[in-house]
């Protein structure tokens, strides 16, 4: 293989992903939200929601949630899998105790976003692309 086949390849690959994490913004409007501020939310409401949830909402890449959200420990267990339902890679000691007290699991950017909304005044910025 080339080297310049391989530098095309991998331009490509990086518009690939690129254009998948801005795609999960698209057409949705919200205040953008900070990792913190959305840990802060699940752990009050102690409810989990999915990794891609919370990455659109932040307004990130899925895969580059686990890097945000730092260490392994129980404050972000609440941000799991959404076929397992569980965080990824956590042993049971770094999970939240309460994780499984109900089998509710956030799926969807617009409903976490509208309930992280609920009962603030501020209205939403629209941050389409």
């Amino acid at each position: 293989m080339s080297v310049l086949f391989r530098l095309i390849a991998g331009e490509r690959s990086r518009r690939r992903r690129r254009n998948r994490c801005l795609a999960a913004g698209i057409g949705l409007s919200w205040r953008p939200e900070t990792v913190e501020t959305v840990l802060a939310y699940l752990n009050r409401e102690q409810i989990r929601a999915t990794y891609a949830a919370v990455a659109a909402v932040v307004g990130i890449c899925p895969s580059a949630m686990g890097r945000e959200l730092g260490d392994r420990r129980p404050e972000a267990s609440w941000v799991v899998n959404a076929v397992l339902g569980m965080p990824t890679g956590y042993k049971p000691h770094q999970t939240h105790p309460e994780l499984l007290r109900t089998a509710e699991i956030i799926r969807s950017p617009v409903e976490l976003s509208a309930r992280m909304r609920e009962g603030d005044p501020s209205p939403a910025r629209d941050i389409s692309l």
